[in-house]
């Protein structure tokens, strides 16, 4: 079994072969939309952007079929230019594709796959010069892949989406698309060790490279001006699948004393069983530009994720954000969470209200300098180069 490469630091750089990188298209092929709840892809490719990569940033398919509500507007959209519209989003051209229902049927398989190709395509000025960053292996993707030989082609995996929530059939058919990426991948990015084990058996050059980052700077700045509230437990992102709500239902009912901010998008099922708690408001989800102040002024901030395959592969960007403030963070015992033992409190459903407890009883200024610095590592600079660094030596390689 081959094992993933460690990170390379930044001092390793080519600078020759980082220019020759700046300036290229880069076609990123997201998991999620843009606008999501998490914007860490968005923030990156952002700053990507800012180096002088010209990023076309795809909204991916996934690998379920659209639902047949959309099936007007997809029919509408076989009208329209070989490019799908291309609007910005600041320093991005967002690449909104377009695919039939059904889209493993026979002859719609077929005709997806030409579809997307020219779509995507068409969405760069010269494709043979330019970077893929797939994120998601859309099973259309192949096709496209076979049809050009770019400078680069990167597969990143952030989450695990190869999970027991897959059917069968859906297991196999994201079987296939990943494997067609990888035979056409230069460089494989993992967001976690676990993650990078499964990909290593697959692929000579995979790279652990965690998702989360943050403007660290900034955040601790604002927490030195920011005056934490007592008994304020808050936890921010998304309440869903992931989210332990009997273990936050319970731990609120331990301790009646505190309150219990979440900001977040709640699933309306989780969302129906924490309404009624006194002590548990649900703020809904918060710009991200709010999110700073928010994290600084909690006694102490939570990851209160269920314990699963889901969970195992996950590098929660809530931990570094919590960090970088400088707060206290009580977490469950997911994989990422023990990487950070040393500052953070690891709990299970038991002792998860005791943490929270000690946690604020521990807090000083020494305690909240160490939590910050554990952060650095995590900034966006020193991750863009990181990565960068990574795609010079592939390139080098291709």
């Amino acid at each position: 079994m081959r094992h993933p490469q460690a990170r390379m630091t930044p001092p390793d750089a080519d600078q020759g072969a980082l220019d020759d990188l700046r300036g290229r298209e880069i076609l990123f092929y997201s998991d999620f939309p843009i606008g999501y709840r998490n914007p860490e892809a968005e923030d990156r490719m952002r700053r990507f952007a800012q180096r002088g990569y010209h990023v076309r940033f795809v909204q991916g398919l996934g690998i379920a079929n659209p639902r047949l509500e959309h099936l007007p507007r997809l029919l509408r959209s076989l009208w329209r230019s070989r490019a799908p519209e291309a609007p910005s989003e600041g320093p991005l051209t967002i690449v909104t594709p377009k695919i039939l229902p059904f889209r493993r049927a026979p002859g719609i398989r077929w005709s997806n796959e030409r579809w997307l190709t020219r779509q995507l395509l068409g969405a760069l000025d010269d494709p043979a010069t330019a970077i893929f960053w797939i994120r998601f292996p859309s099973p259309e993707l192949g096709r496209m892949l076979h049809r050009v030989d770019p400078h680069l082609i990167v597969y990143e995996l952030v989450d695990e989406h190869r999970s027991p929530r897959l059917s069968r059939r859906l297991l196999r058919v994201y079987d296939h698309a990943e494997r067609t990426i990888l035979d056409r991948s230069d460089l494989v990015f993992a967001s976690s060790h676990r993650i990078a084990s499964r990909l290593a058996e697959r692929h000579e050059r995979v790279v652990v490279s965690p998702a989360a980052a943050a403007d660290v700077e900034h955040i601790s700045a604002v927490a030195g001006r920011t005056t934490a509230a007592e008994r304020v437990a808050l936890y921010v992102g998304g309440i869903d699948h992931r989210f332990d709500a009997d273990l936050l239902l319970r731990t609120a009912a331990e301790l009646p004393g505190w309150t219990f901010l979440l900001a977040g998008q709640a699933q309306p099922e989780v969302r129906r069983r924490l309404s009624g708690v006194a002590n548990v408001v649900l703020l809904g989800h918060l710009p991200s530009d709010k999110l700073p102040e928010l994290i600084a002024s909690a006694a102490v901030c939570l990851v209160p994720y269920k314990v699963d395959a889901v969970t195992a592969s996950l590098f929660p960007i809530k931990i570094v954000l919590y960090l970088a403030a400088g707060r206290p963070v009580v977490s469950s015992p997911i994989d990422a969470a023990g990487r950070f033992g040393d500052v953070l409190e690891v709990a299970d459903h038991e002792d998860f209200p005791r943490a929270i407890e000690r946690a604020a009883e521990c807090d000083d200024e020494a305690a909240r300098a160490r939590r910050i610095q554990r952060a650095r590592p995590f900034s966006w600079p020193r991750r863009i180069t990181e990565m960068e660094v990574q795609m010079a030596l592939a390139a080098k390689r291709a």
